[in-house]
């Protein structure tokens, strides 16, 4: 999992947000197809920067944490990539 994903999970769990509440927010009609795409999100390492963003809007992370854990996702990814050519 990345980084980022780990602290919005967590966030998400220490305010009592539900993943229902968010899907609710973000895909109003389709909740169950957007639960489907959160929980991908927050725990089967989906990267998706798109989503992250509009999360980070409804989920409380201070700034200087996503910064710095968006750092290491990109860290990650690259060494990632270099390991999978």
């Amino acid at each position: 999992m990345y980084p980022i994903n780990k602290i919005i999970a967590a966030r998400m769990t220490d305010h009592g947000i539900s993943k229902r509440e968010i899907a609710k927010k973000l895909y109003h009609k389709k909740i169950d197809k957007g639960l489907k795409i959160i929980n991908d999100f927050l725990y089967n390492d989906s990267y998706n920067p798109e989503l992250c963003e509009q999360l980070l809007k409804i989920v409380p992370v201070e700034g200087y944490i996503v910064e710095a854990f968006t750092e290491a996702g990109i860290e990650i990814k690259r060494l990632s990539d270099i390991l999978a050519a």
